[in-house]
């Protein structure tokens, strides 16, 4: 099935004049009036696409989710030592994922959605980290709690010193925070969770 190029380009512009719109406006006072006119499409064209602006925000929530779960690199979790070189390649799609929709995501952040993005990414993180401990090592029935809280500090970790980069528009480039990261996880919840995992 191929892909109409219009349709895309319709959506996208769609998306764009939404973002646009929520760097001034609450979303709630947001209307489907608006975006149409800011899009110079009719009514019909928005509702082609979108069912209303829930459905919108939605899908706009999805695709950054999708990209995310793109950028997760989790095999570090089986490492015996996790060093600099396999942190890069562990966290650095992440960082490079964050950088390039920055924008967008705090835009998002700063309004009360029907999707929270931060607590998605979150729970999804989470839950590939617990798939892959489960993978490599192993976790009785009663560990699986345990594995489970390993998983939540280390997702948790990762995603709310990225989140605060951002916010705090800190200075540090892509290479430090990559270093912050990586010696965070090393030298504090990885080796604990490495001990408790293989007894």
């Amino acid at each position: 099935m191929s892909i109409d190029l219009r349709v895309v380009k319709t959506r996208e512009t769609i998306q764009t004049q939404m973002i646009r719109l929520l760097e001034t406006v609450p979303f709630e006072k947001i209307t489907v009036n608006q975006l149409i006119l800011a899009c110079r499409i009719n009514r019909s064209t928005f509702y082609r696409n979108y069912e209303d602006k829930y459905d919108l925000i939605r899908k706009i929530c999805q695709e950054q989710l999708d990209e995310f779960q793109n950028a997760l690199r989790l095999d570090f979790i089986a490492l015996p030592v996790l060093n600099e070189e396999r942190g890069r390649e562990s966290f650095l799609p992440l960082l490079r994922y964050f950088e390039k929709n920055r924008h967008i995501l705090m835009v998002l952040r700063r309004h009360d959605l029907p999707v929270d993005l931060a607590s998605s990414m979150h729970r999804i993180y989470s839950e590939r980290l617990l798939e892959q401990m489960e993978k490599r090592f192993s976790i009785s029935s009663a560990r699986r709690s345990l594995a489970s809280c390993y998983a939540r500090l280390i997702s948790g970790n990762i995603l709310t010193t990225i989140l605060w980069w951002h916010e705090q528009q800190f200075s540090a480039t892509e290479s430090e925070m990559l270093q912050i990261i990586v010696r965070a996880i090393q030298q504090g919840v990885y080796s604990s969770m490495r001990e408790s995992l293989t007894i």
